[in-house]
């Protein structure tokens, strides 16, 4: 650091430290001290902090590949992939509420919610993954990815801003099981197919028969995960999270069964849960069921218009979700609900665009 450099942060401890005054005031204004008599109305919530002994995450991984290039233009690889998370970003809450006080949060009497941010949670990854990929040959492209894995973690969001804090602020353990990004298999394929030019057919029919180019992405995916929430606010056991989830019954759970009208109305049994124990916090895992799978196809066709040698004009039809299939949501987790079980939701029918681009 050069002198000028110290000089400028001296100045700034200086200005805010030795006059006491914070660059960023929590008050109306940036100039409005409020006087030292002031009184603070308890109880006091923080939203967002880091934990005293706060640590960055670190990864460990490691894979194996075996690949082959077969006669041609096709290649084949074979991989197994593996990593261990240490020390990841959760988050926390501080200040919960005890049963055996009635809610009551007798760590920090005046304080309401304390969401922290902790670095205490693990993850782990394991899968195999196969590719195969046809490069470019008789105007035809194409690459087919599949992979069978499964995730594990205690949490899959490292923010306070877009995920509640740990389910149970007692027990770390009872917060691990399937990552939210746990989805055990995924195989997806994209390709592209450009139409010969058909110069030898003439003017008339290379024009119309050639230049055309189909492309697309055909992906296939288990459904996502979910847990099974406690009902009834998720809080019996009045940590004043709501993180609670469901106890189970011992009755089989039975997902995805039967016919499409059949789960639709019924996605898994109703009976194989209740609403978690006064004082507990559910026993039923996280990320116990899984929603529908997914199989979409987008589509593009494109007529291509070259001339003057230099110059080629586009024009493109593309459609998302091509063959309008129905892709289901999740259905209703909360057992103290009506519907419990049930279906009523789906993604975006399919979508069509036009477009035209120029090259020169």
């Amino acid at each position: 650091m050069n002198t000028n450099s110290r000089k400028l942060r001296h100045k700034a401890r200086s200005t805010f430290c030795g006059r006491q005054v914070s660059p960023f005031p929590p008050f109306s204004s940036p100039t409005f001290v409020p006087p030292s008599s002031t009184t603070f109305a308890v109880p006091v919530s923080l939203q967002d902090n880091f934990e005293e002994h706060f640590t960055l995450a670190k990864t460990q991984a490691w894979n194996l590949s075996v690949e082959h290039q077969f006669r041609g233009n096709l290649l084949v690889r074979t991989s197994y992939v593996g990593r261990q998370s240490y020390h990841l970003q959760s988050p926390f809450e501080l200040n919960p509420g005890f049963f055996s006080a009635g809610g009551t949060r007798l760590r920090y009497s005046n304080f309401g919610t304390i969401v922290s941010n902790v670095a205490w949670s693990t993850g782990s990854y394991n899968g195999f993954q196969a590719v195969v990929e046809y490069r470019l040959s008789h105007g035809l492209q194409f690459t087919s990815n599949y992979t069978h894995a499964k995730a594990i973690d205690s949490s899959s969001l490292g923010t306070t801003a877009y995920a509640a804090p740990l389910g149970d602020p007692f027990d770390l353990r009872w917060n691990r099981g399937l990552s939210d990004l746990n989805f055990p298999n995924i195989w997806s394929n994209r390709w592209v197919y450009q139409l010969p030019r058909f110069a030898e057919l003439g003017t008339l029919w290379s024009t119309v028969l050639g230049g055309w180019q189909v492309s697309g992405i055909w992906q296939l995916s288990s459904g996502t995960p979910f847990s099974i929430v406690g009902g009834f606010g998720n809080n019996n056991s009045l940590a004043q999270i709501g993180g609670d989830r469901a106890d189970l019954t011992g009755a089989p759970i039975q997902a995805h069964a039967g016919s499409k009208s059949h789960w639709l109305q019924q996605y898994f049994n109703p009976d194989a849960f209740v609403t978690n124990a006064p004082g507990t916090f559910g026993d039923s895992a996280r990320n116990v069921l899984a929603g529908p799978g997914n199989n979409n196809v987008d589509l593009a066709i494109a007529k291509n218009f070259p001339f003057l040698e230099r110059y080629n004009f586009q024009f493109r039809w593309e459609l998302f979700n091509a063959f309008n299939r129905t892709h289901f949501g999740l259905p209703h987790n909360d057992p103290s609900a009506p519907g419990f079980g049930q279906i009523v939701s789906a993604g975006p029918a399919r979508v069509m665009q036009l477009g035209a681009k120029l090259d020169w």
